[in-house]
């Protein structure tokens, strides 16, 4: 088996290369050959610089995606790929010796999966705030975190993988692409560009496995430990929510739909009478009221854009 690896990165060379030295342990079997791809998607920093100095010590293969976005530099990685298996991971992610290995083992003896997920540890920059720790299984999403077992099984009910720890059979994805709408572009921070081709694939009946011993560990930077970031994390997942979803053609005010006012009523409401507890009621309710902020929000973007279209026909029409 051929197995191609990838990592989209975007000004991180820092991290970028700490990842890649992580990689020399890898312990690839013997009957495997493997390909490491590193998408520089216009980067400003020395990421290209990084590349080189490991290019010896990796079998890295340097890509250049010019369009800005997550999406875009994962296409890209699925038009380059050689593999058969083509393995996912992020430029701030510490992989485990045997991570290659496990997937491999897993995709031979299963050929009826289509796609595959493993685990995703934390390691945080500095010990984080007790309300953190206390509520990480409710925020593992916020923090690219992905703990179930360490089985090796289908996956159950909704469960996904992670797009910080996940595989696929290439040829699955020559079909399926990222959606561009979708996933990071410099600083707009939406999300949920893997989680849409996952429920995709789902949908169209492909199957998933977890393969619980192929660890990685997601790195946490100190500046993400706060509650700022988690809101601006669950704003950046309602206007994400309603890109998939498509135009809402329920009643409207504002330009939004009604029903999103009144969630954020209901549960911003919450949010201050729960507040002097901060407890996981108060972190729920806090929570939803960013992700509707977030869905009228792009709601009212999306109603902006079609109101401009629709008079730059009319003008052209005169």
């Amino acid at each position: 088996m051929k197995v191609s690896v990838a990592i989209c990165t975007w000004n991180r060379d820092s991290l970028l290369e700490k990842t890649l030295l992580e990689m020399r342990s890898l312990k690839v079997p013997c009957d495997v050959s493997w390909e490491l791809l590193v998408v520089n998607n216009n980067c400003s920093d020395d990421t290209d610089g990084v590349v080189g100095r490991l290019s010896d010590e990796l079998p890295i293969r340097l890509l250049h995606e010019p369009k800005p976005g997550q999406s875009n530099a994962r296409n890209c990685a699925i038009r380059k790929a050689e593999g058969e298996l083509l393995i996912w991971t992020d430029d701030d992610v510490l992989v485990d010796s045997d991570w290659i290995s496990q997937y491999v083992r897993a995709a031979e003896a299963h050929p009826e999966a289509d796609f595959f997920g493993g685990t995703v540890d934390p390691y945080f920059e500095q010990k984080p705030p007790r309300w953190l720790l206390n509520e990480l299984v409710y925020l593992g999403s916020v923090y690219a975190l992905r703990q179930l077992d360490a089985k090796v099984r289908p996956f159950r009910g909704d469960e996904i993988p992670m797009g910080a720890n996940m595989a696929f059979r290439t040829k699955i994805l020559r079909k399926e692409n990222f959606d561009p709408r979708l996933g990071n572009a410099g600083n707009n921070n939406l999300r949920g560009d893997d989680a849409e081709l996952l429920r995709r694939l789902m949908v169209e009946g492909y199957r998933g496995l977890w393969v619980g011993p192929a660890r990685v560990r997601h790195f946490v930077p100190r500046h993400r430990m706060t509650r700022r970031y988690v809101w601006k994390w669950f704003e950046g997942s309602g206007r994400s929510s309603v890109l998939r979803n498509g135009k809402d053609n329920s009643s409207r005010l504002f330009g939004a739909p009604r029903w999103a006012f009144r969630k954020l009523l209901e549960s911003g409401t919450e949010t201050i009478l729960r507040y002097p507890r901060r407890d996981d009621r108060w972190l729920k309710a806090f929570c939803n009221t960013a992700t509707m902020l977030g869905v009228i929000r792009q709601h009212r973007a999306d109603e902006s854009v079609s109101n401009g279209n629709l008079k730059q026909n009319n003008s052209e029409a005169r």
